[in-house]
């Protein structure tokens, strides 16, 4: 698109009947160099029908997004697409604590899930989806917050996977619970 300076980590999902690929991307903004603090990510996603389809942009629901935006995308057998992320809910994405978010296109072109999710995750990065029916299952890695002068620097956390388990009928409210975790999983006090 017109003013775009950075495309990266792009994510691709196929099914039978669908092709979609998904990014992050970071525009130009023409004010003063000093301001580039506050230009903006924005997730593009878009899909294509495996049939000689052309593509299509499925604009995302949540602007900005993350700097470190990489959805896991998946589909469903009633033709929608579900995609997991870490969102930049804080308006700071050095903060601790971010959120995860599930979001569902559905067949007839709506997002479902952009108010809801888990809002405090350490630090969640690299997200992996996988579906039951209406049950999602989220593993993500995430930190233990370290005590000290340089407890806000990422180099400084402890990274661990943590499993969750999203319970999301159709038309309905998204449940999450932890169902794993590898925390101290070494030294056996953990979930493993």
């Amino acid at each position: 698109r017109e003013h775009a300076i950075h495309a990266e980590a792009p994510v691709v999902f196929q099914s039978d009947a669908l092709d979609v690929a998904c990014w992050r991307q970071l525009y130009f903004d023409a004010g003063p160099f000093d301001l580039i603090a506050d230009w903006e990510w924005t997730g593009e996603c878009r899909q294509r029908l495996r049939a000689g389809g052309q593509w299509t942009d499925i604009s995302m629901p949540i602007h900005p997004v993350h700097p470190y935006f990489e959805p896991s995308i998946t589909g469903d057998s009633g033709g929608r697409v579900w995609l997991a992320f870490a969102d930049n809910n804080s308006g700071n994405w050095e903060s601790p604590e971010q959120a995860l978010r599930i979001l569902r296109k559905t067949a007839t072109g709506d997002w479902e899930g952009a108010d809801q999710g888990r809002e405090t995750v350490a630090l969640p990065m690299h997200p992996s989806l996988a579906l039951l029916a209406d049950t999602a299952y989220v593993a993500v890695t995430t930190s233990d917050e370290q005590v000290g002068a340089d407890a806000k620097k990422k180099g400084r956390y402890t990274r661990h996977i943590e499993v969750f388990e999203v319970t999301w009928p159709a038309g309905g409210i998204q449940t999450w619970k932890s169902v794993l975790t590898t925390v101290n999983a070494i030294d056996g006090t953990g979930d493993t």
